[in-house]
């Protein structure tokens, strides 16, 4: 730490402070106030002491360098310390830590304009109005609690909630960024152009199920869905929609991460009771058949679930090998087979083609880069004088 207060502070003058590294904030209040000039350069740090929780506030406008981070620490019985805007705008490199709060007050806060990833599990309150901007490249997952009902603009990277968002709260997603994660309902999604994708996607597939009082959709958007299995929010991901959905011809990119089986089918979009879903995705009318993966597609329609207005997936094909063999060895067999590179194959056993109780045996992934499946020695059982084995995804 190159810099400590521990006692109440202010940051004042016209000159920037170049101060590129750390401002540790562990007292009372520090006050930024600088007249068109940066009060922190690098990086700052707020954690209780035992003076007290630190509150660090704005006096004027623009207190941070853009690339500058704010990171919370401590707090694991009170709070890590407040970052209270008091009206004023700023814009930050990042927001991290726990148990931090972020009081916007009226005021704006930009993060993520130095393109890092950053986690943050605290409380953003504000008022009415433009509170929140995600900017820049980064993935920014926020785990606390999302609390004015105002708009939060996500205008790059990723903004992934797994919290507690305001019912009143108005997400508005533009061109080249996308909102995720599995948060409790959230208030109105707007896609002017950007992606909504369910689910945690810090790494794929992550899969979760988000919800919200409105979602609507203009041209150009996207849906984003991964799929493996058909438990919503488990093994694939679902959006949940109350009121009126229009899907405006946006686009659907769904992506498969196993192989899946034929008629297996995926809700990825569920109408809340006395919601409705109307409209297309892009280039994929009622019963159109589509690929997701290499030899796996899927077909669509907009009637599916109980309530005859879920969007369902129903898998048409599945990925198959293009070639295997079986290597004979005393007792075991060896399997040597090319597939659909990291897909998941199950070797199944019969001892009568006449009857169709096909058993699994084993289960393998393809090499992820070249498909290949070569295994260990495979023990067969002597009690059948004849077996028969296939390879089924």
């Amino acid at each position: 730490m190159l810099f400590r207060s521990i006692a109440e502070a202010t940051l004042t003058g016209v000159a920037h402070n170049t101060l590129t590294g750390d401002i540790f904030a562990g007292g009372r209040t520090l006050l930024l106030n600088k007249t068109n000039s940066t009060a922190i350069a690098g990086g700052l740090i707020v954690s209780p002491s035992n003076t007290g929780v630190p509150t660090v506030r704005l006096l004027r406008d623009n207190q941070f360098a853009d690339t500058a981070t704010m990171r919370f620490e401590g707090g694991f019985v009170l709070d890590s310390g407040i970052l209270d805007l008091n009206g004023f705008s700023d814009t930050i490199g990042s927001i991290s830590g726990y148990k931090g709060i972020v009081q916007c007050r009226g005021g704006l806060l930009t993060i993520g304009a130095n393109h890092k990833n950053a986690s943050f599990e605290g409380v953003i309150s504000g008022n009415g109005g433009t509170n929140l901007v995600k900017a820049g490249l980064g993935v920014f997952v926020f785990s606390g609690k999302l609390d004015f009902n105002g708009t939060t603009l996500v205008n790059g990277g990723s903004f992934l909630l797994n919290g507690i968002v305001n019912p009143n709260n108005h997400f508005r997603v533009n061109s080249s960024s996308r909102l995720g994660g599995k948060a409790s309902k959230v208030g109105v999604v707007t896609c002017n152009g950007g992606t909504l994708t369910p689910g945690l996607i810090i790494t794929e597939p992550s899969y979760g199920t988000l919800e919200a009082a409105a979602w609507a959709v203009a041209a150009g958007s996207t849906y984003r869905v991964e799929i493996s299995g058909q438990i919503p929010g488990e093994q694939h991901d679902q959006f949940i929609v109350n009121g009126a959905l229009n899907l405006n011809g946006q686009t659907l990119l769904a992506q498969q991460f196993s192989s899946g089986c034929v008629g297996a089918q995926y809700t990825i979009l569920k109408a809340a009771a006395g919601a409705s879903i109307t409209g297309q995705f892009r280039d994929l009318p009622e019963g159109a058949v589509f690929d997701v993966a290499a030899s796996s597609s899927m077909r669509i329609t907009y009637k599916g679930g109980v309530s005859g207005k879920d969007v369902v997936l129903t898998q048409v094909t599945a990925p198959t090998v293009s070639s295997a063999t079986l290597e004979l060895l005393p007792d075991a067999i060896k399997l040597h087979a090319t597939g659909v590179p990291g897909w998941y194959y199950t070797l199944q056993y019969n001892d009568d083609l006449n009857t169709t109780n096909w058993v699994d045996y084993a289960r393998f992934q393809a090499d992820v880069v070249t498909g290949k499946i070569t295994t260990a020695s495979i023990p067969i059982y002597k009690s059948f004088p004849t077996l028969f084995f296939r390879i089924v995804p």
